[in-house]
C-alpha cells in the first residue's frame, strides 16, 4: 500500500477507537446520571413519607407540587432510555464499519481497474492506469 493508504488506514483505526472511547464515557455519565436521579427520587419519597408521618399531605397542603411517576414508570422511562442508548452506540459502530467497508470496496474497484498496480506502486511511488498518471506519497 502507499504511504497515505497506511495513513489513511491509521487514521481511521485511530478515529474509530476515539469514538468508542467516547462513547464508553457518554455511556458511563449517562449511568451516572440515572443512578442519582433514582437516588434523588427515593430521596424524595423518603421525604414525603416523613412528611406524611408529621400530618402533612404533600398534595393537599403544597398546590404547586405535582405527582410524580410510580417506580414501575419511573424504570419503563429508564429501560426507554437505555435501550435508545444503546440503538446509537450500535448504529455509530455500524457507521464505522460501513466507512471501512466502502474503503475496502473502493480499493478492491482499484485493483480490478488496474491490476499491477499494488507492484507499481511499491517499486516506483507512481500509479498507472490507462493513460493516467497518479503520483502518490
Amino acid at each position: 500500500m502507499t504511504k497515505l493508504r497506511l495513513l489513511n488506514a491509521y487514521l481511521t483505526e485511530r478515529l474509530m477507537v476515539a469514538v468508542r472511547e467516547i462513547l464508553e464515557v457518554v455511556e458511563g455519565t449517562v449511568s451516572e446520571f440515572q443512578e442519582e436521579a433514582a437516588r434523588t427520587h427515593r430521596e424524595n419519597e423518603s421525604l414525603r413519607r416523613r412528611l406524611r408521618e408529621v400530618g402533612y399531605d404533600t398534595e393537599a397542603d403544597w398546590p404547586g407540587v405535582t405527582h410524580e411517576m410510580s417506580p414501575a414508570e419511573q424504570r419503563h422511562y429508564e429501560q426507554e432510555w437505555s435501550c435508545s442508548l444503546k440503538k446509537d452506540t450500535e448504529l455509530t459502530v455500524n457507521e464505522d464499519k460501513q466507512v471501512l467497508s466502502e474503503q475496502q470496496r473502493a480499493r478492491h474497484r482499484e485493483e480490478l481497474c488496474c491490476p499491477n498496480v499494488v507492484q507499481q506502486e511499491e517499486e516506483s511511488g507512481r500509479k498507472q492506469c490507462g493513460r493516467w498518471t497518479h503520483v502518490t506519497a
